[in-house]
């Protein structure tokens, strides 16, 4: 193919050039080319941000993100720190409360443990003034030769005191078999008493005996007639003689049928009682007072 030699006149830099056509169009399609490609790239940094604005805006999202989320949460934060707080302070409180009132049972031991302590004895007391209020108690010191736990043993040491002239009886007591001779109010007149008997050559022991009547089966009436007779059995053991005559013929007439044949070892007692020592005398009232429980056990 022939090249097309034919010359054009252009302006270039304020002077006139010649340029063949062939020439003009391959510039003129270079000049289009370099045109269309700086174009293309200037809409292309258009549309595609720098690297450092992608950067720095991404940066910024993600503060905005956390502080909206930062924002959101706040009134939870506030609760719950405020719930800590409150909870330190009340348990801290408590803690202090508790402690006080240690102290003060430390300190106030002692006097808690006497109150409780006394008002212990205060019961055991009321109960013993109750039991006592329902029973009349007599109290006296024996003559005991000596103390069994078969009758039969009883009786043959019993058979001795009587052949040495001296009284006794078997009195039953918590399933033992007490032998005993004669009764005085007093530790000092028992010993008195022993002191008479020691030429027998037989072991003789002092010993206090106390039994209880209870009158809680009692009527009025019978409870009345008991009390005359433990106040006059206890002067008679006091005096170690059977007076106040008129009063021991007052409880022979006003015993009521249960103590009936009580009244007649009062009689005998009564009949008695002026040929009798001293020893005999104690010997008698403690068997009165054997039939007595007795009675009151029926």
């Amino acid at each position: 193919m022939k090249k097309d030699k034919r010359k054009i006149t252009v302006w270039k830099n304020g002077q006139q050039v010649k340029l063949s056509l062939h020439q003009s169009l391959n510039k003129e399609e270079l000049t289009a080319k370099k045109e269309k490609a700086a174009t293309l790239m200037d809409t292309e940094e258009e549309k595609v941000p720098p690297y450092d604005n992608r950067f720095t805006k991404s940066e910024d999202s993600i503060l905005h993100v956390f502080t909206k989320k930062i924002k959101r949460i706040k009134p939870l934060i506030i609760a719950i720190a405020s719930a800590f707080i409150i909870g330190s302070l009340l348990g801290i409180t408590l803690l202090k409360m508790f402690v006080t009132i240690d102290e003060d049972r430390q300190a106030n031991g002692d006097d808690n443990n006497t109150a409780i302590a006394d008002v212990s004895n205060e019961d055991k007391k009321g109960a013993v003034e109750d039991a006592e209020a329902n029973s009349e108690m007599l109290h006296a010191f024996v003559l005991q030769g000596g103390v069994f736990s078969e009758k039969a043993n009883a009786q043959t040491w019993q058979a001795k005191f009587k052949d040495a002239g001296l009284p006794s009886l078997l009195w039953k007591k918590d399933n033992q078999y007490f032998l005993l001779i004669s009764a005085a109010a007093s530790e000092n007149d028992a010993e008195q008493l022993k002191a008479e008997v020691a030429a027998s050559g037989l072991e003789i022991y002092v010993k206090e005996w106390k039994v209880n009547l209870n009158k809680d089966a009692l009527s009025k009436n019978e409870a009345t007639w008991l009390q005359k007779f433990v106040d006059t059995w206890h002067k008679a053991v006091e005096r170690q003689e059977v007076a106040e005559q008129q009063q021991w013929k007052t409880i022979i007439e006003t015993a009521p049928d249960r103590f009936k044949e009580l009244t007649q070892s009062i009689n005998k007692l009564m009949i008695e009682a002026e040929n009798e020592n001293t020893l005999a005398v104690g010997s008698n009232l403690l068997s009165l007072w054997q039939e007595l429980t007795v009675a009151l056990a029926e």
